[in-house]
């Protein structure tokens, strides 16, 4: 099986351990002062950052899964598989549509919620657990990268079908 098809069954798992993975091995470095924690401004700037980067990766995905949706409604089903006009007019009869679109709303809503639990411990987080936030900016960063890679290769699988 391939490794693609294992991190598709459960991708928001595998990127919450590979986030809270490096967000651990940040917090042993910065505890073995390998890596120095940032002053505190520039941890709450960048948590900012990412949940505004979050909030507005959600715009995009939201808008493909819009467009998605609209080539569905004016898709019509063939009787046979040569009768579709296109390999993407056939995506939209089988069950990687539903899977598909299941994969954006998931990575929409981890967004979402990532870019509102940044705002949350920015705004409640004392400076004395600066260490912790810079922690769990790295954490963040990696469940933002990881959220909008899925959505890239999804969208290029989609695309893929589409230059058929």
């Amino acid at each position: 099986m391939k490794l693609i098809n294992i991190y598709f069954k459960s991708p928001l798992t595998w990127d919450c351990l590979i986030s809270v993975g490096m967000a651990i091995a940040t917090y042993k470095l910065t505890c073995n002062k390998v890596v120095e924690v940032p002053k505190h401004d520039f941890i709450l700037s960048s948590v900012s950052d990412i949940a505004n980067i979050s909030f507005s990766s959600t715009g995009f995905i939201l808008t493909i899964l819009t467009v998605l949706i609209t080539f569905k409604a004016s898709s019509r089903k063939k009787d046979k598989i040569e009768n579709y006009d296109s390999a993407l007019d056939f995506f939209f009869q089988t069950p990687l549509y539903a899977q598909t679109t299941s994969h954006l709303k998931n990575c929409i809503k981890s967004l979402v919620v990532l870019g509102l639990v940044d705002y949350i411990f920015k705004v409640i987080t004392p400076k004395c657990f600066t260490e912790y936030l810079f922690c769990f900016l790295i954490f963040s960063l990696f469940i933002l990268a990881l959220t909008l890679m899925r959505c890239l290769l999804i969208l290029s699988k989609v695309l893929t079908l589409q230059n058929r």
